[in-house]
């Protein structure tokens, strides 16, 4: 993934049935920030797509579900790594 992608899926497999349920997908920016955005639920799965604006930092992310209905956030983490854009690369050099 690079930084201002849109239309990326981020996906968390749990071992608990999801579909009747309010599902949010943290994602915790490199820098501790964090982003709220409702995830979409089939069986044990979900996925929320990035749109713009939220990917706007190059590092090290986690994403991790709440669930809104019973009051509790899920333990396991999906961690990713978001690339600078290209042009912001070649600047660098």
């Amino acid at each position: 993934m690079t930084v201002g992608d849109v239309g990326v899926p981020i996906a968390i497999t749990t071992n608990v049935t999801l579909t009747t349920k309010d599902i949010d997908m943290i994602l915790v920016k490199p820098n501790g920030e964090s982003i709220t955005r409702d995830a979409s639920v089939s069986s044990t799965v979900a996925t929320y797509t990035t749109v713009s604006g939220d990917i706007d930092v190059d590092g090290v992310w986690r994403a991790y579900l709440r669930n809104v209905t019973d009051g509790y956030d899920f333990d396991r983490a999906t961690v990713f790594t978001v690339k600078p854009k290209p042009e912001d690369m070649a600047a660098q050099t």
